[in-house]
């Protein structure tokens, strides 16, 4: 069970730092980080615990490894996100650099 929140944090940091589209939630933590100034996993943390209590509240099922996943997963989804989106920059970065290259020669 650990292992899978941990595969689902290093995933979920992935794909929204190869900018190939972040769904609504992943959206809207992200953009209210950036508007903050805030820690992407303290955001996370507190969107999803937000919800997991209206969902608590409405009567949804709600399990030990809910509050688990929620503390879990984001700070690895953050150093994820912010690790490889250094990285992606980078590539772009060089890349961009061999054009310029390649068009003036």
């Amino acid at each position: 069970m650990l292992m899978g929140i941990c595969i689902m944090g290093f995933g979920g940091g992935m794909y929204n730092a190869a900018g190939v589209g972040s769904g609504p939630r992943d959206g809207f933590m992200l953009s209210i980080a950036d508007k903050l100034g805030a820690p992407i996993g303290r955001v996370r943390i507190i969107t999803e615990c937000s919800v997991l209590v209206l969902g608590l509240i409405i009567g949804g099922p709600v399990f030990i490894f809910t509050f688990v996943f929620t503390f879990i997963q984001s700070p690895i989804f953050q150093a994820t996100y912010l690790k490889l989106g250094d990285f992606v920059l980078k590539i772009e970065y060089n890349q961009n650099e061999n054009r310029k290259k390649k068009h003036l020669s």
